[in-house]
């Protein structure tokens, strides 16, 4: 970020086309050439662990309060510390139990990856993206350890420590903050209008690991339930050496306005670094106090200004706003995902296992998504529209979005297996929404800010997930007790919400106006009016 701008409130780049990266970011070319690469392999890898153990973990959960549950209701049929089959796991009160446990991690969780979100982002902007990188691939190791310990070692650890868990996102936050960083780290080294490109590419390569890791996940548990967690965690430890050769912006030891930021520590620092004379000779341990309380006050100062920065840059842009709001609902929705692994194996029969195998479908499908349908659409758009390119990223975001509404439905009334997979398939091509819109947003503000605004997004993201995940678990744990049709009435709720957030991204700013009017002169264009 530039340090002459007139104003907090002004964080929009002057030229729309100005090539990053700029002097702004004084990445060095050699660097910026691979960074690219290798935020693709942090994400592969990041992707590995993430959607390869959700089934194995699912599962872990199962096994332990079945076996708590047939010790209090059936110690004859299966005593304690026998191997209870699947089939019998599958029963209310113990699918209740365990959906309530995976949404009381899912929340807590979330809250401790707000918790950190913004000094996240804020860690990245001024002391680099390798550390804050580093601190996240951290948390995120110790955080999958954790569940693996707590949930297999039941002899050393009670099942209720696994509630524990979320405590290690503290160190550094979870998938959201590394999503973040990486998008703020190629958004210093990609031009604008192949930013969009850039970013599906990324979101590709994750969703190219999506296509093998739950297919590895369920397979590894096959013959244990530990094999997945130690194969996949080692793995995942790799992505610490990446993360020391990607590009390294200049950290802003700066804040955009210095003279506001001298006016703050002078006001807050009031009084530390006045010394008297008397003080100067006989006083010298006070003097040392005084020094460290003076620290403490500066150091309070900076964040108070960091953050009051980030609070600018929200308040004076509309379409930021709005997509808060975009952000909130969208995640909301998604959490429907955490609980598809209950839902398929209740409704069809499916065992955990089998039904872990979906994801790999949709890696597949989101991977041709973003590798040939997105970029071939946004390449075809620039050629035969007058359109910038974030226009059409925002074009492209609002029809991933009906999209999802659509494939959401679908899988709400599926009556067998075969209709469900059709809609998955079709809730998976709207998987670019996110992205999208996250590389619209990219245009509309200067680059010192990119890792601060990715930081607010998932803020949104992270209190979407605070208020989906304890819905839809309601609503399935009401669909349990109701049977048939009900157990896909969280599916039909996140088709309302798709909807809510396509209402929203109708009122998003353009250069043209809204985004409806930036659609009819798209269609005018194109049949060689003038609009």
């Amino acid at each position: 970020m530039r340090s002459d701008m007139s104003s907090a409130g002004d964080l929009r780049s002057p030229e729309p086309n100005t090539r990053f990266p700029t002097s702004d970011t004084n990445v060095p070319l050699s660097s910026t050439l691979h960074t690219p690469w290798l935020c693709g392999a942090i994400v592969i890898l990041n992707s590995l662990i993430t959607s390869a153990l959700p089934a194995p973990a699912s599962r872990i959960f199962e096994v332990a309060l079945c076996r708590r549950y047939y010790n209090s209701h059936g110690p004859d049929k299966f005593p304690p510390g026998s191997n209870v089959p699947e089939t019998f796991c599958k029963i209310e009160d113990i699918q209740i139990a365990v959906v309530s446990t995976i949404s009381t991690i899912t929340v807590t969780t979330t809250l401790a990856e707000l918790v950190v979100q913004i000094p996240m982002g804020v860690l990245a902007d001024q002391k680099g993206r390798r550390l804050a990188l580093a601190l996240n691939i951290t948390g995120i190791l110790c955080y999958w350890s954790w569940v693996a310990l707590s949930g297999l070692c039941s002899d050393l650890f009670p099942f209720w420590s696994v509630h524990f868990t979320p405590l290690f996102f503290l160190i550094g936050g979870g998938p959201r903050v590394t999503s973040a960083l990486l998008f703020a780290t190629l958004a210093d080294v990609v031009v604008p209008e192949k930013r969009t490109a850039y970013f599906s590419y990324i979101e590709a390569a994750g969703y190219i690991a999506d296509m093998v890791s739950p297919a590895i996940g369920s397979f590894l548990m096959s013959f244990h339930l530990a094999i997945p967690f130690i194969t996949l965690i080692a793995c995942y430890a790799l992505s610490y050496v990446p993360v020391l050769f990607i590009a390294e912006a200049q950290p802003r030891s700066t804040p955009e306005h210095p003279e506001t930021f001298e006016g703050a520590e002078d006001e807050l620092l009031l009084g530390d670094n006045i010394e008297t004379e008397g003080d100067s000779d006989n006083d010298e341990p006070a003097k040392d106090v005084n020094k460290g309380h003076g620290f403490f006050k500066h150091s309070f100062a900076r964040v108070y200004l960091h953050l009051l920065e980030t609070w600018r840059m929200v308040a004076n842009d509309k379409n930021i706003i709005l997509s808060l709001a975009v952000f909130f609902l969208l995640v909301a929705s998604r959490s429907s995902a955490n609980l598809l692994l209950q839902y398929v194996s209740k409704r069809y029969a499916w065992t955990i296992a089998q039904a872990g195998y979906l994801f790999s479908l949709k890696g597949a499908i989101s991977a041709l998504l973003f590798l040939v349908l997105i970029p071939r659409i946004s390449i075809v758009m620039i050629k035969h529209t007058a359109l910038e390119p974030h226009q059409i990223s925002l074009i492209i975001a609002q029809m991933s979005i009906f999209v999802l509404a659509l494939g959401s439905a679908i899988i709400g009334f599926a009556p067998n297996i075969w209709v469900l997979i059709f809609g998955f398939v079709i809730l998976a091509l709207g998987s670019g929404a996110g992205i999208t819109l996250k590389s619209f947003l990219s245009a509309t503000i200067s680059n010192g800010y990119y890792a601060r605004l990715y930081s607010v997004l998932g803020i949104a993201e992270s209190l979407g997930i605070l208020l989906g995940m304890p819905l839809l678990a309601e609503t399935y744990s009401w669909g349990l007790k109701h049977g048939s049709w009900a157990l896909g009435t969280p599916y039909l709720v996140c088709a309302i919400l798709y909807t809510l957030v396509s209402m929203v991204v109708c009122c998003f700013k353009c250069q043209h106006g809204s985004l409806f009017l930036l659609m009819v002169r798209m269609l005018h264009n194109r049949s060689g009016s003038s609009y």
